[in-house]
């Protein structure tokens, strides 16, 4: 047999596998580095075998549209020699004419295994460092949480808390935003302690930590203080609205078991973010009113003062809005000057005036409540409301529990402030808020075409 290539001598002295394939892809020639990287040991055991014999099958595709083609840039595909593993090889293809005239397909194939496996040992490796490094910012994330959380309640600590509170602190004055901090402590907790144990003392700050987390919004931040106090930090909540919120987890703490066999409480002091101050004067004024909830009693809320002396710097008032009219002018008449005297009242509150003048104005604030629970009383009857027994009922409640401060207040049991959040937040705002506002769509339609009320009333800050 002829020749197929001329200077085949010279090709077996390549360091390349050479390989020479008719159209149909049957070896014609093969270099000794071919017939080596075969696994071969003479030319007869490939001549005239197809090339894509000792191909992977995974890769026999490659082959065909190399010689289809007939000219190909590198392409990498893996052989499979006799007797041996795969080798990745790179191939390139070129079409040339013998000396009979034949057309002729010439593959030369380099043997690029030790790059390929350095390649992949290189993926394998940078994987792995891609893992360990994921695994270290797992154990940092972990290990800031855990500096950042109280073991025992799961809650942020002392240290988180005031990092979140310079933040919010310095967006309430960039953005003239309000937020409220509430302090809350655990009644007679040494006593606990005492009785009962340690262990059992830890259970029940781990149940009061639960209870403030499930009260609390999801926008809060509420954490352990220290020791048995505990703070939530309550972005975008005025005083008045913070108070509530203070008084929704003392009510739920007191439903809660604790795990011990006495009743929980707990006292909390409540006060509104001023963007004048600094952390620590707002955290005197917090403490402050939480030092005088557990004076007066205990299982209570109080409100801190403001920080000035006058009235333009309390710390919240009643907003009135047109919108929150129910369209009977008599009613909506004594709403505002329920607003108006409520705010009269915190501002003697806030500017520290004597607590007989206090109680003056909270007995004016009551009288004036009386008289507008009987006029909104004709008021249902006359236009027929449905719930008007309940609402009666509901005002008499409320009547009641004013009538018991009071006295609570003349026997020195509890303080001013304990009636004055009970007639501004509750009386004045949650009512007309919470219960009225049932009632608006009924006078509305007794009313003329264009009266109505559009939402219910809220509170602001100053």
């Amino acid at each position: 047999m002829s020749d197929p290539l001329p200077h085949s001598a010279f090709l077996d002295a390549a360091p390349d596998a050479i390989f020479v394939a008719d159209a149909e892809g049957r070896i014609q020639f093969a270099s000794r580095c071919g017939i080596a990287m075969l696994g071969r040991a003479e030319p007869a055991e490939l001549i005239g075998r197809p090339i894509r014999d000792f191909v992977d099958r995974e890769d026999v595709h490659l082959v065909l549209d190399m010689l289809r083609d007939a000219r190909r840039g590198p392409t990498e595909m893996r052989i499979h020699p006799q007797g041996g593993t795969a080798l990745w090889t790179e191939a390139n293809a070129q079409r040339v004419a013998a000396e009979d005239g034949r057309a002729s397909i010439v593959l030369v194939l380099r043997d690029v295994s030790r790059r390929k496996r350095a390649e992949e040992e290189l993926l394998a490796a940078k994987a792995e460092a891609e893992e360990a490094a994921q695994r270290l910012v797992r154990s940092l994330r972990a290990l800031e949480r855990e500096a950042a959380t109280d073991g025992l309640t799961g809650l942020w600590n002392r240290r988180q808390l005031e990092q979140v509170m310079a933040i919010e602190l310095a967006r309430c004055r960039r953005y003239t935003q309000v937020a409220s901090l509430v302090l809350l402590d655990v009644d007679h907790f040494k006593e606990l302690n005492d009785r009962f144990g340690h262990d059992a003392g830890d259970r029940a700050l781990s149940a009061i930590g639960k209870a403030i987390a499930r009260t609390a919004r999801s926008t809060d931040t509420p954490c352990r203080w220290g020791g048995e106090e505990f703070a939530v930090l309550a972005p975008g909540v005025s005083a008045i609205a913070a108070v509530r919120l203070a008084d929704r987890i003392r009510e739920e703490v007191a439903r809660t078991d604790c795990g011990v066999p006495a009743k929980v409480t707990l006292s909390a002091g409540v006060a509104q973010l001023d963007p004048t101050e600094s952390m620590e004067q707002l955290l005197k004024r917090v403490d402050l009113a939480l030092y005088q909830a557990k004076g007066a009693g205990r299982n209570r809320v109080d409100l801190a003062p403001g920080r000035g002396d006058s009235a333009e710097h309390r710390l919240f008032q009643l907003v009135w809005d047109p919108t929150y009219e129910c369209g009977d002018p008599l009613i909506d008449g004594q709403h505002r000057q329920m607003f108006a005297l409520g705010n009269a009242v915190m501002d003697e509150a806030m500017s520290g005036a004597p607590r007989e003048v206090i109680r003056s104005r909270l007995a004016a604030l009551l009288a004036h409540t009386v008289s507008h629970f009987a006029d909104e009383e004709q008021l249902l009857e006359r236009v027929g409301f449905s719930g008007r027994s309940q609402h009666m009922a509901l005002h008499r409640a409320l009547v009641d529990e004013a009538v018991r401060l009071d006295g609570l207040i003349e026997g020195g049991r509890v303080g001013v402030q304990e009636l004055l959040n009970f007639l501004v937040v509750r009386v004045v705002h949650d009512h007309l808020l919470g219960a009225d506002v049932a009632f608006f769509p009924t006078v509305e339609a007794s009313s003329s075409p264009d009266v109505g009320r559009k939402a219910g009333p809220s509170a602001g800050p100053s």
